[in-house]
């Protein structure tokens, strides 16, 4: 996805709820560990019921149901809008301020 887009979302979303939905690529698990790095970091925070399927598909490099590269991600007060945009671009599918 463009990063042009991937910004206009995340500052939507620092206007209101600080919340983003993304829907990862079915190729980018890989980027599955910049998610849960950037969590531990608390740059961003992962809705607690993505957690455990990250994990498992991070694991068993399968995705399962489509459903499961829907997260909700929470713009945590040291996020980084250039980092998340570099490390995500190319893993994004969809992205929406909520």
């Amino acid at each position: 996805m463009e990063a042009k887009i991937i910004r206009e979302e995340v500052q939507k979303a620092f206007s209101a709820s600080r919340k983003i939905k993304i829907t990862i690529k079915k190729e980018s698990i890989g980027e599955i560990v910049s998610l849960l790095g950037m969590e531990a970091l608390g740059i961003i925070r992962i809705d607690r019921r993505n957690i455990p399927t990250f994990m498992a598909v991070q694991m068993s490099i399968y995705w399962g149901h489509d459903n499961n590269r829907v997260a909700t991600i929470t713009l945590a007060d040291r996020f980084d809008e250039d980092q998340f945009v570099t490390r995500m671009e190319g893993a994004i599918e969809k992205i929406q301020a909520i």
